[in-house]
């Protein structure tokens, strides 16, 4: 069985934002909540399609449409003259990490999250060089009222019992605001990670064995940040963020979802 309106669902990769612009704390729930108004009816349609459907139909519907918004990409690449595609990969890969698979999350029920899942499946599958994954509209919209770099350095922190106000975050929210955001590649590196890390969380935060994991990251990784900005060594401790997390991605998340031991 097929979806009849799989190709009008798919639209929700047809966007003309620029990436620079799309992921700001005073212009992301309104343009968020746009999307997701806009497609809400069309997302029931399709929650209601698949009540009807038998486990083996439901997963074939799923591929169909996570290789239609696939498709879909696709085309607006042919689309772009060769010398912008680069950007506007980039691009459509911050808006379906941050707008298309949130959105499609957000109607929370198991269709919808399953899809979500075989979004990030296929687009990983597609563009290995530009990973995504899973994250929510709550976690993304909270990481920008709460100021974070760090979604990592955080709950390292919180499992820790630091406060949001301890000297690990005050230092890279400092090193992050008067450093990072202002070298090139800087702004793209954050922008990445916040692609990145909500996702690692989400699979730690899973495990029985949390706290010794947060404890072992801390003494790995965060003091030895720590350590590199107050000696000035500013690079080093990009080259060691983001070893991090790309550390952390291969130990705990598999293809868009996470591992539970």
């Amino acid at each position: 069985m097929e979806f009849t309106k799989t190709r009008d669902l798919a639209r929700m990769m047809e966007h003309e934002v620029d990436g620079s612009k799309m992921f700001g704390k005073k212009t992301y729930d309104d343009a968020f909540q746009k999307l997701f108004d806009q497609y809400k009816d069309l997302m029931q349609e399709y929650v209601n399609f698949c009540g009807t459907l038998e486990k083996d139909a439901l997963e074939d519907v799923q591929d169909q449409v996570s290789r239609a918004f696939i498709a879909c990409e696709e085309e607006r690449l042919a689309r772009t003259p060769a010398r912008q595609r680069k950007v506007r990969l980039y691009d459509d890969n911050l808006y379906m990490a941050l707008f298309v698979v949130p959105a499609v999350s957000q109607f929370k029920t198991q269709y919808t999250d399953a899809l979500a899942d075989c979004l990030v499946k296929a687009w990983r599958q597609q563009y290995p060089q530009h990973p995504i994954n899973r994250g929510s509209y709550e976690q993304i919209s909270n990481g920008f009222k709460k100021r974070r770099f760090c979604y990592i350095t955080t709950a390292v922190c919180e499992s820790l019992g630091k406060g949001d106000d301890c000297q690990e975050l005050n230092c890279l929210r400092e090193y992050r605001d008067h450093w990072l955001m202002l070298v090139e590649n800087g702004p793209a590196l954050v922008d990445e990670y916040y692609l990145r890390a909500p996702e690692v969380v989400r699979a730690i935060d899973s495990r029985p064995d949390r706290g010794r994991i947060y404890e072992g990251i801390y003494q790995k990784y965060i003091r030895p940040c720590i350590s590199m900005i107050r000696e000035g060594r500013y690079e080093d401790c990009k080259n060691k963020y983001m070893s991090m997390v790309t550390d952390l991605e291969n130990c705990y998340c598999r293809d868009g979802s996470y591992t539970k031991h």
